[in-house]
């Protein structure tokens, strides 16, 4: 096991909430999870999610599903719902194009 592997390890096993947090925001890749990390990164990340998991569900008083929407939302791991805006975003800059020709009006001073 590497030594960033032993220190989550003890992070996640320290009984801290901060610690713990620390090890699921890093290891946090979002809907990229399965690509982006090794093996071990994968246990040590599902290890520290559950255990967070727990404890939120029980500070916030509610069902395991919503606690587990809650988290996901804050860890923005529901990506694909949020795909969706972003090709009607990106269609707004191209018809801004034409506002951003004065712009070149600046290009004037850069010659001198």
């Amino acid at each position: 096991m590497s030594r960033r592997a032993q220190e989550y390890e003890a992070k996640i096993s320290s009984g801290k909430i901060y610690e713990l947090a620390e090890v699921v925001r890093d290891l946090n890749k979002g809907d990229d999870l399965m690509v982006d990390q090794s093996y071990s990164e994968r246990q040590l990340f599902e290890k520290a999610y559950e255990r967070i998991l727990s404890e939120f569900q029980i500070v916030l008083n509610v069902s395991l599903e919503d606690t587990q929407k809650k988290l996901d939302k804050a860890l923005k791991r529901n990506l694909s719902v949020q795909a969706q805006p972003v090709p009607s975003v990106s269609k707004a800059p191209t018809a801004e194009l034409p506002v951003e020709e004065p712009v070149s009006d600046n290009d004037e001073p850069l010659d001198e």
